[in-house]
Protein backbone atom coordinates (compact mmCIF):
# COMPACT_ATOMS: atom_id res chain seq x y z
CA UNK A 1 0.00 0.00 0.00
CA UNK A 2 3.04 2.40 0.33
CA UNK A 3 3.76 2.17 -3.53
CA UNK A 4 1.55 4.62 -4.30
CA UNK A 5 2.67 7.27 -2.26
CA UNK A 6 6.14 6.75 -3.66
CA UNK A 7 4.73 8.85 -7.55
CA UNK A 8 3.15 11.82 -5.08
CA UNK A 9 6.71 12.24 -3.80
CA UNK A 10 8.36 12.41 -6.77
CA UNK A 11 5.83 14.52 -8.14
CA UNK A 12 6.32 16.83 -5.28
CA UNK A 13 9.95 17.35 -6.09
CA UNK A 14 9.79 17.09 -10.02
CA UNK A 15 11.34 21.04 -10.08
CA UNK A 16 14.18 19.63 -8.08
CA UNK A 17 14.63 16.72 -10.02
CA UNK A 18 14.42 18.04 -13.21
CA UNK A 19 17.10 20.56 -12.16
CA UNK A 20 19.44 18.00 -11.15
CA UNK A 21 19.51 16.08 -14.57
CA UNK A 22 19.68 19.49 -16.07
CA UNK A 23 22.44 20.16 -14.34
CA UNK A 24 24.21 16.77 -14.56
CA UNK A 25 23.52 16.50 -18.65
CA UNK A 26 25.53 19.84 -18.32
CA UNK A 27 28.28 19.22 -17.12
CA UNK A 28 28.64 15.68 -18.81
CA UNK A 29 28.58 18.24 -22.40
CA UNK A 30 30.98 20.62 -20.46
CA UNK A 31 33.39 17.16 -19.69
CA UNK A 32 32.91 15.61 -23.29
CA UNK A 33 32.90 18.61 -25.48
CA UNK A 34 34.92 21.44 -23.84
CA UNK A 35 38.90 21.90 -24.86
CA UNK A 36 41.32 20.84 -22.65
CA UNK A 37 42.72 22.81 -20.54
CA UNK A 38 46.31 22.83 -23.00
CA UNK A 39 44.29 23.51 -25.62
CA UNK A 40 43.34 26.66 -24.53
CA UNK A 41 46.57 27.36 -22.93
CA UNK A 42 48.19 26.61 -26.83
CA UNK A 43 45.67 29.21 -28.06
CA UNK A 44 45.75 32.01 -25.55
CA UNK A 45 50.01 31.86 -25.06
CA UNK A 46 50.82 34.91 -27.15
CA UNK A 47 48.13 36.96 -25.47
CA UNK A 48 49.28 35.32 -22.09
CA UNK A 49 52.87 36.12 -22.78
CA UNK A 50 52.37 39.78 -24.40
CA UNK A 51 50.27 40.69 -21.05
CA UNK A 52 52.54 39.29 -18.72
CA UNK A 53 55.33 41.56 -20.77
CA UNK A 54 53.56 44.73 -20.74
CA UNK A 55 52.99 44.30 -16.54
CA UNK A 56 56.70 43.71 -16.34
CA UNK A 57 57.49 46.57 -18.37
CA UNK A 58 54.97 48.76 -16.24
CA UNK A 59 56.66 47.38 -13.20
CA UNK A 60 60.00 48.49 -14.38
CA UNK A 61 59.12 51.92 -15.24
CA UNK A 62 57.40 52.49 -12.17
CA UNK A 63 60.38 51.48 -9.79
CA UNK A 64 63.13 53.90 -12.09
CA UNK A 65 60.91 56.68 -12.62
CA UNK A 66 60.95 58.47 -9.56
CA UNK A 67 57.69 59.98 -9.12
CA UNK A 68 56.38 63.75 -9.30
CA UNK A 69 56.85 65.99 -6.99
CA UNK A 70 54.41 69.27 -7.15
CA UNK A 71 55.05 72.41 -5.19
CA UNK A 72 51.73 72.10 -3.32
CA UNK A 73 50.97 68.27 -2.17
CA UNK A 74 46.89 69.24 -2.27
CA UNK A 75 47.47 71.60 -5.56
CA UNK A 76 45.13 70.26 -8.22
CA UNK A 77 42.37 69.09 -6.10
CA UNK A 78 41.91 72.06 -4.17
CA UNK A 79 41.89 74.14 -7.11
CA UNK A 80 39.29 71.82 -9.35
CA UNK A 81 37.10 72.06 -5.98
CA UNK A 82 37.80 75.53 -5.73
CA UNK A 83 36.31 76.16 -9.17
CA UNK A 84 33.43 73.57 -8.96
CA UNK A 85 32.53 75.26 -5.82
CA UNK A 86 32.36 78.62 -7.57
CA UNK A 87 35.18 80.06 -5.36
CA UNK A 88 37.74 80.39 -7.80
CA UNK A 89 37.11 82.62 -11.28
CA UNK A 90 37.80 80.21 -14.21
CA UNK A 91 40.84 82.81 -15.11
CA UNK A 92 42.89 82.47 -11.60
CA UNK A 93 41.92 78.42 -11.65
CA UNK A 94 44.79 78.05 -14.53
CA UNK A 95 46.92 80.32 -13.33
CA UNK A 96 47.29 82.77 -15.93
Amino acid sequence: MEIPKIPQALFKYKFHLLFTLLIGLLLLFIIKWAPSLGDVFAYFWPLLVSTVLLMAGVEVLGRISPPMMQENEGGDADGILGFVAGEIEPATATGS
